[in-house]
């Protein structure tokens, strides 16, 4: 069996899962609050491109007396001369591309590059864990290599970093089997859709290496998904790129893929530590709710569903969120099953409320609400859980519940 060792020289896992979602956190709330700005930009460069393009078309060819209009190829042509000298002798970037569509090009390989982070923070942590499972593995290392360590510590830290490195070069499919083969772990084949994880970093490794052309190694390895969901057969030499809703469907798969995974290995590797994993559970659900993304909320909902929850507390709170993006969705016979699951009687106010909400009982809404109020233990943020107000509007169906609301909680500090 392998040692099992005290993990150093990295992050706690609660670290690398904090640093996985911070990141593609930071990096939805950039694209946010950046695409709005750049889409006006591309407006007035769409303007400019086609006030010179109406500007070549009126120019007459031949002489005064057999003027003939340009053909459109012509004009196709000057206007591509003239934006090549722009772009080469003036400062104007924003004049001959998009800047929208370099904005979730870049995005999302920034995001894939997170995904690969969170995959070697995975592999570095489980070998720290079991530094004993390297042995017997073969792996190339040259004697330049040795040279450069000052000692065996050193030298067993090139090797880790080599094994990583060497299930890093490998296709997702042989990453996934590698995990769980050689780590054990449940990749859920069932609850992430890998096919659309796999098919963003092929489309990646189109864009950083060959310009988005379509090549023979995208098309074998995609196996048809982008052609089934775009509409025709891609052929060789297509150009794909990243558009807004493409970025976001890859963006929800790698941010379900990313937080399913970690946390089986956190549940597995964590000891007395999955505590901690079950509350950072709860938190992506949350986060999700909030934002309104109700179909992933579902979707991370059902995986939770399906894993031991040991805090009862915690496993409460996951059911009724988990709830609330049933409600959301309409899936009234599988919401009416989950309530089965919550045990009311070991539930706080504030989580009685939410659940009467859920059962669209205005009145049991407002009496948990005003008791919340009137023990003063909590801020008017508390209210800030899995249903806004907003949400709160279409299913209390109530005009006047903010006030109400609002008048409970004007004493509370």
């Amino acid at each position: 069996m392998a040692k099992k060792g005290k993990v150093s020289g990295i992050r706690d896992f609660n670290s690398i899962v904090s640093n996985f979602n911070r990141n593609i956190e930071d990096l939805l709330f950039y694209i946010i609050h950046t695409a709005p700005v750049l889409r006006e930009l591309d407006g007035r460069s769409q303007e400019a491109r086609g006030k010179l393009r109406d500007i070549l078309k009126s120019i007459p060819s031949g002489s005064v007396d057999e003027r003939v209009d340009i053909s459109d190829e012509t004009v196709e042509e000057a206007y591509t001369n003239i934006v090549g000298v722009l772009r080469d002798n003036v400062v104007l970037p924003w004049f001959e591309r998009d800047q929208t569509e370099l904005l979730f090009r870049t995005s999302f390989i920034i995001l894939l590059s997170y995904f690969d982070y969170l995959i070697s923070d995975i592999i570095h942590y489980h070998y720290r864990l079991h530094p004993d499972a390297l042995a017997g593995k073969e792996l190339t290392i040259t004697l330049d290599d040795l040279r450069q360590c000052s000692d065996r510590d050193e030298a067993i830290e090139l090797i880790l970093e080599k094994k990583v490195e060497s299930v890093l070069f490998r296709s997702l499919s042989g990453q996934l089997l590698f995990i769980e083969k050689d780590l054990a772990i449940d990749i859920n084949r069932t609850a992430i859709r890998w096919d659309i994880v796999n098919e963003a970093i092929e489309r990646r490794n189109l864009l950083v290496h060959n310009d988005g052309l379509v090549n023979r190694r995208y098309k074998r390895n995609v196996k048809g998904l982008v052609e089934g969901r775009e509409g025709g057969e891609l052929k060789l030499g297509d150009v794909l790129n990243v558009d807004r809703v493409y970025f976001k469907r890859v963006y929800d798969e790698i941010l379900l893929a990313g937080v399913i995974l970690a946390n089986n290995c956190w549940r597995k590797w964590g000891g007395k530590d999955t505590f901690r994993a079950e509350e950072s559970l709860a938190r992506s659900l949350i986060k999700l709710l909030m934002r309104m993304e109700w179909g992933v909320a579902e979707r991370l909902g059902a995986y939770v569903r399906e894993v031991e929850i040991k805090n009862t507390h915690i496993k409460n709170d996951l059911t009724i969120n988990y709830c609330v993006a049933l409600k959301r969705l309409g899936r009234k016979k599988r919401l009416k099953k989950e309530f089965q699951g919550i045990d009311r009687g070991g539930l706080s106010l504030i989580r009685l409320a939410l659940v009467s909400v859920l059962e669209d009982d205005k009145d049991g809404f407002y009496e948990n609400i005003k008791k919340v109020a009137e023990e003063g233990v909590v801020h008017k943020e508390s209210l800030l859980l899995p249903l806004d107000w907003p949400a709160l509007d279409e299913i209390v169906k109530d005009v006047d519940y903010k006030d109400k609301i609002e008048k409970a909680f004007s004493g509370v500090s």
